[in-house]
């Protein structure tokens, strides 16, 4: 299913004929005039394949297929255990069992407060356990409720309103009509804006199912397994069952593929250049900062890179980019689980400000690039196109939260239509509610690509 929607996608922009999916990329070399050598492999035949290419685009994301597993995490799995312990997401060509298993009267912890654990105590319920128990570290991120995403998109994405007033508003919305009467304050961030965060998710089976009594959530550390319970630093223990490891996948940020060329995610510039070179570009999750916008702000850049250089402006283009790596994101030397990078969600410099230190920094650094070969009326322009397009989402946002208010049901009551979710089944959708605000002033058209569908296209999945 996946692959016929890559495939109707590719054909829908004409690109069908150069997109080769089931294959891996081997090796990537740079040759004297700076095009590229693409070495890869079919999967299916190992067959290799040589590809010739002016420009890369990087687009594989920093995430790799390997979990964290109890044992890294520093959990000691007692063999009197007596329970089962499952990975959240397939793990050596196993996929996770809790879909086919009878959960009914089970209790199920889960290790983990990100996607794979929503989406593991979700496929919990539906086994039919009504007991699940989710242990997160402090990390202070917020959680938002996808029948609201529109709701707090248009607190966040308020024109002329200071981001400092803007986040408190959407904050204590938040909490008030969905962390208070679930029982989850202790769950919603607090603080300094330094130290909160926003977790990337909108979902509503956190409120629905703590609300029905089915999902409790807890701040601690687990960190021994034995005699069918789960033992916490603080103290406390859980019984339970079935344990569920869901602390997240390990981070890669230099692809083997990438060796020849010298460069990797370590040496991102411009939030959307690998080195200092116009030609290699990425559009990743995290680099630039939340889905969708981050990824296609990303690739505003490259295509606008690949218009200056045809044009013979490579030097202005490579003289505009700027390191910016991710000091705080990831694990390692990239500690601190920061999903914007070097800011959390909430930080900004002034009272005052309009934006997030992480939007003004990925802000200007935009700018940087597309300003390349622009004349000042034509930058002009491009600046009232982000204004003009903040306010249009913001009317979009205000408009859907009408409808969404109307519609959608708050914790699985009332009659919901037309969406998963919202009816009982709860939905989740990774970053799309702060997406928009993230996106408050790094949003831009979508005009400095090519036009229409391109003969240099190569894409491989």
């Amino acid at each position: 299913m996946v692959r016929d929607k890559l495939l109707e996608f590719a054909r829908d922009f004409g690109i069908d004929a150069r997109t080769r999916l089931g294959t891996r990329v081997d090796d990537v070399r740079e040759d004297a005039d700076g095009s590229f050598v693409v070495i890869s492999t079919d999967l299916a035949t190992d067959e290799k394949i040589t590809t010739s290419a002016r420009f890369l685009c990087v687009t594989c994301g920093i995430l790799t297929h390997d979990q964290w597993t109890l044992e890294e995490r520093g959990v000691h799995v007692d063999r009197h255990f007596g329970g089962q312990v499952v990975q959240a997401a397939k793990l050596n060509g196993v996929d996770c069992p809790l879909g086919t298993m009878d959960l009914t009267d089970k209790k199920v912890v889960v290790l983990g407060s990100g996607s794979f654990a929503a989406e593991a105590f979700e496929a919990a319920e539906r086994a039919g356990c009504d007991d699940i128990t989710v242990v997160g570290r402090p990390r202070y991120r917020l959680v938002l409720p996808f029948s609201r995403q529109y709701t707090v998109s248009a607190i966040a994405n308020a024109p002329f309103v200071p981001w400092s007033i803007r986040m408190r508003i959407a904050l204590r919305y938040v909490k008030q009509n969905f962390y208070r009467p679930c029982n989850l304050l202790h769950w919603a961030p607090s603080g300094d804006p330094g130290d909160m965060d926003f977790s990337g998710q909108c979902n509503d089976a956190y409120f629905r199912l703590a609300y029905e009594g089915k999902l409790k959530c807890v701040v601690d550390d687990l960190f021994c397994l034995s005699d069918g319970t789960a033992y916490l630093r603080s103290g406390d223990s859980l019984p339970c069952d079935v344990v569920v490891c869901a602390s997240g996948l390990k981070y890669n940020m230099s692809p083997s593929f990438l060796k020849s060329l010298g460069t990797d995610f370590t040496q991102l510039h411009n939030f959307a250049f690998l080195g200092r070179n116009p030609r290699i570009g990425c559009a990743a999750d995290f680099l630039f900062a939340y889905v969708p916008y981050g990824p296609l702000r990303q690739l505003d850049m490259f295509f606008h890179a690949i218009a200056c250089c045809d044009k013979g402006m490579e030097d202005q283009m490579r003289a505009a980019l700027k390191p910016t790596p991710l000091p705080n994101h990831g694990e390692g030397y990239l500690s601190g689980g920061r999903m914007a990078g070097s800011y959390t969600f909430f930080e900004y410099e002034h009272w005052w400000s309009m934006s997030s230190k992480a939007v003004e920094a990925r802000f200007e650094a935009m700018l940087r690039t597309l300003d390349v070969g622009r004349s000042p009326w034509a930058k002009l322009v491009l600046r009232a196109g982000f204004v003009y397009e903040n306010t249009a989402e913001w009317f979009r946002c205000v408009r859907r939260s009408f409808v969404e208010r109307r519609r959608f049901p708050v914790f699985g009551r009332g009659r919901g239509r037309g969406r998963s979710g919202s009816t009982g089944t709860a939905a989740t959708a990774t970053a799309t509610a702060a997406t928009a605000a993230a996106a408050t002033t790094a949003k831009a058209p979508m005009t400095t690509g090519p036009k229409g569908p391109s003969a240099d296209v190569r894409v491989t999945c």
